[in-house]
């Protein structure tokens, strides 16, 4: 027994034999079998007798082997016979036996592993011998429990007891018996009185028990097959023989014994006999002959023979048959072809006729005799070479041979002309090239011999190329061959050089000179001389199908499905190999093989190629109905009424199996391990639903069944060899056997009903790979349904749907659907908003009519910049209403608003019923004028309103535009303010104008929108539960047919399992998140099967929920200890989750084959031994098994001068491209801590990614995302510190990008970091990128980001450093050249604004500026209030009043916003430029005036101090009523302000001004006395209490204080 050697994978199993029970005291041992095990494995002898033996001591492999090397050393050094077994001949340095016995199965390679699981789907035998020479008794258990279910067993199993054991025992029971009956004769003779008994009968023992424990590490499936789980099988194939032999094989060792005088295995029959089934092997397989009973002569026997009766009539063959029967019988009778061909034959057969709706008789049938056998493909080339060597080329020789100019060639013409050249038998050649079976050849059809010829051309290259990259190892490797100095270009010669070295033969160059010049297409230079390598790398096309294109090229160019674009490229007169493959973009054909096949030698197409594409379809079609004429012939000897019979007739007497010789197998039943990969192809072939119909685009695939392969060899061989390697005595019966390799197809149909099995009779016919030469056989070794095999294949289990299965919805613990019914769809407008509607449109005409008249009428003036706008001047009083009564604008509105007006009255039930009648009752209608108006002067005023704001916004724009925006132009805006929002960390102003965009009407029920904003609430605010609801109304919005998509749905799913934040299913049971999560992917991955990324996703459900259990088995809360086998629950979801990592890394196309190669026999072990056939005759030539050494050009270099930039980073492997494409979704939905599980726990638990890629810089900065979202700043610049001390870590610009946000957000929320360190990390980023000049390829969030770090140093040196301040304008102006934002344009504007002070001359020149920029801002944001805040401080100091004012009006819509610091400068500016007394004399009058804005500061103090105490607004307040002349309350503001100013000279200024505004209240002289104890108490010392602060951020939302370019 072989035990596998060190370092060799492998799985250890575990076998215990504990106790044992016998009917008698035995010196037993245990011997077991199976396993693999190539000799039985025996346990040591017990020393004593034991009615229970135990436990069984067993050696060690280890010891076993090399106690059997000693010995065999032993004896051949002593020259002895062998030692007797029972020596112990163990060497002293093994271990003693042991209770354990250890059995090492090997793993390593597929087909190891294949082998271990079909061995456990056998029993393990187990024996218990007397002293090693006699079975006491047998058990067997069944191991397959071991593969998915389960590690261990213990069983106790019956022991059947062998029949010898029996018979002993009966002997001694009789001896027993006979002793006592001894006895009692004595007794009788003693005491004749005693009354004689019944002697007892023998009673064969209960059976046994054995106790056997076997275990592993764990179930074998999990290790060897994880995709596997639960989708798996036995696959058990039993034959019970092979009957109707043919002649010459029955006979193959001389004449058959004569019936009755010899049965069973015939043992001089030279032949043994393999099968191959389904995977399962049968060998060994001998001739047997049957039981006859020979009848006994009679008194008859002797008499003369009775006159032969007359020949009964052929009875009559009434019944018919439909194509599916066809086909199938065909199929059945083993014509490989029958799926394609069948239909196209039975189309030929079937007429027309009245009664048969589609279906064939016998003399439909017998039309098969109608097909004309066409001429064979090496008569086509002999013509062709013939024609050319004549007339030199096929257009000149049909020009011959039409001697008459018909344009066409009759069968006479056309005998006539090649009589010339000597050929004879003419009439299989005009069959081949009429293609139209219309009795005339035409120039198309004479086409189809130089298209034979470029075909056969083809396969000659395909060959040569085939074998000279099967010898240097892959096509790539053949390039090095042939460019061996690495010269970028090869030629021909070179091409052939490199053939030469690599050892083809010279006699084959002709297809390396085709190959050559098929590549040559591939150059854009016409007739190059050289090839580029990516010509040469075009030599793939080869393996190209040809036929099949030329199908479906026919289809693209003639029939309904047509495209024109090709049809119009058809009828050109010539066209490139370019122009070609242009015009092929996006069809499934290979331009570079139809081109050349096309192509007569001239380098272009015209359209009489394309005109023969139709007639080398035909001819190919015409072939294979002879094919399947040729094939009944041969297999039923004629096309008669026996061969219908026998064909469609499904007789039921198969007396040859009782009566005739067989083929009988020793193993007669094979089972093996069947995984998903076989199930999905057996689904595919079967066309069952189960398997989800993953090759319905191939339906020609589909055939149903599988073919199975038979063959002889002679007796002593194993596999099938060249009869040309056998001794000379040999030869003649190694052709025979090879003569008789057949084949039969398996119709496995039967296999989808439940509990099914197939029980078989598979019809052989005869392989078509002969070697050729060999054999002048003129007869059929298979007659058609003649020879078959008969069997039995079944499973052990129903076929079910492959997992996922059971799919089900996502239910809520209520037990609701969890995703929402679709929204009710809004209802249609009510009269009365139709009305107001109405009315709307009427105003809109109303003003545009107007406005037209003034303009008509001159009444408009020119604008400094705009339109015209109009006028004040000319237009006077009531110019309006006087228009109105003037024009009869009035009776078209009204015939408009006519029918709104009409069905709101008819609305109302109390309304008249068709109209007024022009009394007194009219009177009662009169509430109907006033309901009317009411919604007339509504929709009048919200017009006004609306157009009122509009002017507001626009006032102080560059470009007013009076019409208003679309709503696509509010879409963009909304868009990318909600995306600057986000940057600047504003989330909930970014939210806001989320939803507000989302509300538009194109949005309302748009998923991918509401998808968008369920990742923005992820990614900004973890706020988890508001995005569950968002996608789940998401999804509610998608149709069932079209279902939702997978970022949807994996989404949602990753929300439900994101245990660390709620979700609304926590009110359910503990598995209510996992099992809707499971159940929205799996309904997923059922309709999407070839899909990896949902695959993923399912595995990632698994793995979370199998780590939770685990993690709560560890540490249970109260209500999970009552919760029992938590671990094992993780451990079975664990063994799920590895099941969906495996399925995710196939590929899909794994999952795409049949059983049967697409319909066509396909057999491993024929293929190898035809490729050696060709080898032995000359025909191929062997392959070398080494591949050439690489040619010393291409070898890298020892030591480059630098190092490769991509050898400095680490890649990830391909493999793990979609497993990282996976994590970049899960980041992309801002899921971080799912992320970081696959990055983390999923790599080591489940091997997620390879080492390689697990250590990969893209991993590594996923990590870094992942921390970042879950802003842990620190975790992430700790994961880039360390990503920069590996080799090329620091050559990452990204890195340094994701280093400074991490340091920038750090520092804006005080957790440590400093702005300086940011801006250094953001530097080096914008060091790896190029400056192209006026266009930077540049990142603007990094130039937004440095700007705004260095705005905020020049803010803190007041802005005295303005060389600070303009690197900060020069970022940001380089933000806004690549992507422009309101953020930047306001800073750039408020930095400006700031150097004004600094500045000694053009302050107002400089202070426009800054205004402009700032008007850039509101441009692409007119509702955020810091812009129109120092936009209107900007308009205030450049003397702008009513832009001023303006914009303190539309700010005022959006002061909650407003950040407190910049209030309080506003309002400040404000009131310094309304205090005359505080101005220089230049400033008073244009720029300051008392009380000008007064109204304005006052407003804008109070809008602060609603926040809070600020003493600095309501010192402003009082500032405001003092100068507009209202003492009394501005000294009471003044006091109020007192306790709240910290500044001395804000205390003091205060201070005086309550004194001086108490001094100017009349009449209150108690006044001042108040004032002054309230100055006193401001000023007396005390402790500090909190205040809410005012000059700062503290009045910020926490949203905005997160981020200070918000401030």
């Amino acid at each position: 027994m072989e035990e596998p050697q060190q370092g060799e994978q492998a799985i250890v199993f575990h076998l215990e034999v504990p106790s044992a029970t016998l009917p008698k005291a035995e010196v037993a041992l245990v011997q077991i079998s199976g396993l693999g095990l190539e000799e039985d494995y025996s346990s040591e002898l017990q020393v004593e007798e034991s009615v229970e033996p135990g436990p069984f001591l067993f050696q060690s492999q280890e010891a076993l082997a090399e106690a059997k090397r000693l010995k065999a050393e032993a004896e051949a050094a002593q020259g002895k016979k062998k030692k007797d077994d029972k020596e112990d001949s163990r060497p002293a340095s093994i271990d003693p036996p042991a209770a354990v016995c250890r059995i090492a199965r090997p793993c390593k390679s597929p087909a190891e592993r294949q082998r271990l699981l079909d061995q456990l789907c056998g029993p393990l035998r187990l024996k218990l011998l007397r002293n090693a020479d006699m079975v006491l008794g047998e058990a067997s258990l069944d191991l397959t429990s071991l593969i998915h279910d389960t590690a261990s067993l213990e069983v106790s199993l019956e022991l059947r007891w062998s029949e010898a054991l029996l018979a002993e025992l009966q002997a001694d029971f009789e001896a027993r018996l006979a002793a006592e009956k001894a006895e009692k004769a004595e007794a009788e003779d003693a005491d004749p009185e005693v009354v004689e008994e019944e002697a007892p009968s023998f009673t064969p023992p209960a059976p046994g028990h054995v106790l056997l424990k076997i275990s592993t590490a764990a179930p074998l499936g999990r290790i060897l097959c994880p995709e596997d789980l639960h989708d798996w099988a036995v696959l058990s194939v039993s034959i019970d023989g092979m009957y109707r032999l043919p002649q010459k094989l029955l006979e193959a060792g001389g004449p058959l014994p004569e019936p009755g005088t010899a049965e069973g295995p015939l043992e001089t029959h030279p032949f043994r006999y393999s099968a191959r089934v389904l995977g399962s092997d049968f060998n060994l397989g001998q001739l047997v002959l049957p039981h006859v009973d020979v009848p006994e002569p009679t008194e008859e026997e002797g008499s003369p023979p009775e006159p032969d009766s007359p020949t009964s009539p052929e009875p009559d063959i009434s019944f018919d048959i439909g194509t599916e029967e066809f086909t199938e019988s065909l199929m059945r009778a083993g014509f490989p072809a029958a799926k394609v061909d069948g239909p196209a034959a039975f189309n030929f057969l079937c007429r027309p006729r009245t009664g048969l709706g589609g279906r064939i008789g016998l003399q439909d049938f017998l039309r098969l005799l109608e097909i004309s056998v066409p001429a064979s493909t090496e008569r086509l080339l002999e013509l062709y070479d013939k024609l050319v060597e004549k007339h030199e080329s096929i257009e000149t020789a049909f020009n011959a041979l039409d001697a008459n100019l018909e344009g066409a060639l009759t069968q006479e013409a056309f005998s006539a002309g090649l009589e010339e050249l000597g050929l004879e038998d003419v009439e299989p050649l005009f069959v081949a090239l009429d293609s139209s079976r219309q009795g005339y050849i035409t120039r198309e059809d004479f086409r189809i011999l130089s298209m034979t010829k470029r075909m056969k051309d083809l396969e000659l290259a395909s060959t040569a190329v085939r074998w000279l990259v099967t010898a240097a190892g892959s096509l790539p490797a053949l390039l090095e061959q042939v460019d061996e100095q690495k010269q970028g270009s090869v030629t021909l010669q070179d091409f052939l050089s490199a053939a030469t070295r690599l050892g083809f033969p010279e006699a084959s160059a002709p297809g390396l000179e085709v190959a050559f010049g098929f590549a040559q297409l591939a150059e854009l230079a016409e007739e190059a001389e050289r090839l580029s390598h990516r010509a040469f790398l075009s030599l793939k096309a080869l393996e190209a199908d040809v036929p099949s294109a030329l199908v479906k090229l026919e289809e693209l160019l003639f029939h309904d499905s047509a495209d024109p674009a090709l049809q119009t490229l058809s009828r050109a007169e010539s066209i490139s190999f370019l122009e070609f493959q242009t015009g092929l973009q996006g069809a499934p054909l290979e331009p570079q093989a139809l081109f050349f096949v096309l192509d007569s030698g001239a380098g272009t197409l015209g359209a009489p190629a394309f005109a023969s594409v139709q007639a080398v379809n035909a001819a190919a079609q015409l072939r294979r109905l002879a094919n399947c004429r040729r094939f009944v012939e041969n297999g039923f000897g004629a096309i008669d009424a026996n061969a219908f019979r026998a064909l469609f007739e499904q007789g039921d007497e198969f007396e040859a199996e009782e009566t005739l010789p067989r083929v009988s197998w020793p193993k007669a039943e094979v089972r093996s391990y069947r995984g998903r990969q076989w199930l999905q192809r057996l689904l595919n072939t079967l066309q069952d639903d189960r398997g989800r119909n993953l090759m319905e685009r191939n339906p020609g695939s589909q055939s149903g069944g599988a073919w199975l392969y038979l063959f002889p060899v002679l007796e002593g061989q194993s596999t099938a060899s060249d009869f040309k390697e056998l001794p000379d005595a040999q030869v003649g019966m190694a052709k025979l056997a090879r003569w008789h390799h057949a084949r039969a197809f398996l119709d496995l149909r039967r296999l989808v009903a439940p509990g099914a099995e197939v029980e078989f009779r598979a019809y052989l016919t005869q392989v078509e790979a002969q070697p050729q030469g060999d054999f002048e056989a003129d007869w059929t070794p298979y007659r058609a349904c003649e020879t078959y095999i008969k069997g039995i294949i079944r499973l052990d289990r129903p076929l079910q749907r492959l997992c996922p299965r059971d799919v089900r919805l996502p239910m809520q613990p209520s037990g609701e659907p969890y995703i929402p019914p679709p929204p009710a769809k809004r209802p249609p407008p009510t009269v009365n908003e139709e009305l107001e509607k109405e009315a709307a449109k009427i105003i809109g005409r109303l003003s545009f009519d107007f406005a037209r008249w003034c303009h008509d009428s001159g009444f408009t003036e020119d604008k400094d910049a705009g339109p015209p706008a109009l006028g004040k001047k000319g237009v006077k009083r009531h110019a309006f209403l006087q228009w109105l009564q003037e024009s009869d604008v009035l009776k078209d509105l009204g015939d408009l608003l006519r029918p709104a007006v009409v069905r709101l009255v008819r609305a109302e039930k109390s309304g008249p019923a068709c109209g007024l009648s022009g009394n007194e009752n009219d009177a009662k209608y009169s509430y109907l004028r006033d309901y009317i108006s009411k919604h007339l002067f509504r929709a009048l005023n919200s017009e006004v309103e609306q157009h009122r704001q509009l002017r507001d916004e626009r006032l102080w724009r560059l470009n007013a535009q009076d019409a208003e925006e679309t709503w696509q132009a509010q879409d963009a805006t909304l868009k990318r303010l909600t995306i600057e929002y986000e940057l600047l960390g504003n989330w909930r102003r970014a939210r806001e104008v989320y939803e507000e965009w989302l509300f538009l009407e194109p949005n309302v029920e748009n998923g991918q929108a509401w998808f968008g904003f369920a990742r923005f609430l992820m990614r900004c605010e973890q706020s988890q539960l508001d995005a569950e609801r968002v996608l789940r109304y998401a999804i509610s919005l998608r149709t069932e047919e079209a279902g939702p998509d997978f970022q949807e749905v994996a989404f949602l799913a990753g929300i439900l399992i994101n245990h660390r934040l709620p979700s609304s299913m926590d009110e359910g049971p503990r598995s209510a998140r996992f099992e809707a999560a499971l159940a929205m992917m799996e309904s997923y991955a059922d309709r999407h099967a070839l899909e990896r990324l949902p695959l993923y996703m399912i595995f990632l459900i698994f793995a979370v929920e199998a780590r939770v259990l685990r993690q709560a088995a560890e540490n249970p809360s109260e209500a999970q200890a009552k919760e029992a086998g938590l671990a094992e629950q993780g451990d079975r979801l664990a063994a799920e989750a590895a099941k969906y990592l495996e399925l995710a890394r196939a590929a899909p196309e794994s999952w795409l084959g049949t059983l049967d190669a697409g319909g066509e026999p396909v057999f491993p072990e024929l293929e190898a031994l035809v490729t050696q056939e060709k080898v032995n005759r000359g025909q191929a030539l062997e392959a070398p098994k080494e591949s050439p050494a690489m040619p010393a050009a291409w070898l890298p270099t020892a030591a480059p001068p630098f190092p490769d930039p991509a050898s400095l980073h680490a890649a990830p492997e391909a493999e793990d491209a979609a497993a990282l494409e996976a994590v970049d979704f899960l980041l992309h939905f801002g899921l971080a801590d799912l992320a970081s599980f696959l990055l983390t726990h999923a790599v080591e638990a489940y091997g997620f990614l390879s080492p390689a890629t697990a250590m990969s810089e893209r991993c590594r900065l996923q990590l870094v995302k992942a921390a970042m979202l879950s802003k842990d700043w620190e975790q992430a610049e700790s994961l880039l510190s360390d990503l920069f001390s590996r080799r090329g870590g620091d050559r990452l610009p990204e890195a340094h990008s994701l280093l400074g946000e991490c340091r920038f957000q750090a520092a804006c929320a005080g957790a440590g970091a400093s702005y300086s360190s940011a801006l250094a990390a953001f530097e080096t980023a914008l060091a790896f990128m190029e400056d192209t000049g006026a266009s930077p390829k540049e990142d603007p969030v990094l130039h937004l980001r440095v700007g705004r770090i260095l705005h905020l140093q020049a803010e803190d040196g007041d802005f005295k450093d303005a060389a600070i301040a303009e690197r900060a304008v020069k970022h940001y102006k380089k933000s806004v050249m690549v992507s422009p934002t309101a953020e930047a344009w306001k800073n750039i504007g408020l930095c400006r604004y700031r150097l004004v002070k600094h500045a000694q001359s053009n302050k107002e020149q400089k202070l426009q500026e800054a205004m402009k920029y700032l008007q850039e801002a509101n441009l692409l944001d007119r509702e955020r209030p810091e812009i129109l805040a120092w936009l209107g401080i900007c308009a205030v100091e450049l003397g702008l009043v009513q832009i001023a004012k303006q914009a303190f009006r539309q700010l005022m819509r959006f002061e909650e916003r407003l950040e407190v610091p910049v209030a309080l400068e506003l309002a400040n500016v404000f009131l310094r430029f309304s205090n005359e007394q505080q101005a220089s004399y230049a400033e008073r009058g244009r720029l300051v005036q008392d009380g000008r804005y007064c109204a304005e500061a006052a407003a804008m103090a109070k809008a602060v101090m609603d926040r809070g105490q600020c003493g600095r607004a309501q010192q402003i307040l009082a500032w405001c009523k003092a100068l507009q002349g209202d003492h009394g309350a501005a000294a009471g503001d003044f006091c109020a302000a007192l306790p709240n100013l910290q500044d001395p000279a804000a205390l003091e200024e205060a201070a005086n001004m309550a004194r001086h505004c108490a001094s100017m209240v009349p009449g209150e002289p108690h006044l001042v006395a108040l004032v002054e104890e309230a100055i006193a108490m401001a000023v007396e010392p005390k402790e500090p209490e909190p205040t809410e602060s005012c000059d700062g951020l503290d009045n910020v939302s926490d949203d905005q204080g997160q981020d200070a370019g918000a401030s």
